[in-house]
């Protein structure tokens, strides 16, 4: 004899997110082991913020250009693709909101080379 059963656990009840429910860790961003990185992956690459290409005089293969451009606003601006800033990454998609509040937090806790 066969016994039939309902299972009924919700996707949020068997895997739940870390804390504060947004799956996003936002704690110790550094320079070194996320903003830089980062910036080698999408930014300071051939064509656009390398020190060899430097697009619209912006250098992001080095802290001091990463840092400038984070303090300055134009970061923030450009990641968020806010009127008024050029939207990057250049014909690309806006970075995951998970990302954008890593930058967000390293920023905000200005720009530390660390």
């Amino acid at each position: 004899m066969a016994l039939a059963g309902c299972y009924n656990d919700s996707r949020e009840d068997l895997y739940p997110t870390p804390s504060g429910g947004s799956g996003c860790d936002t704690a110790n961003i550094t320079y070194s082991g996320f903003i830089a990185p980062l910036m080698q992956q999408t930014c300071a690459i051939s064509a656009c913020h390398d020190n060899a290409t430097a697009s619209l005089d912006i250098v992001l293969d080095n802290y001091s250009g990463v840092r400038e451009i984070a303090l300055n606003g134009r970061m923030m601006g450009a990641i968020t693709h806010t009127n008024g800033f050029y939207p990057m990454p250049k014909d690309g998609n806006q970075l995951d909101a998970c990302t954008i509040s890593k930058i967000r937090t390293w920023v905000n806790a200005g720009a530390p080379e660390n």
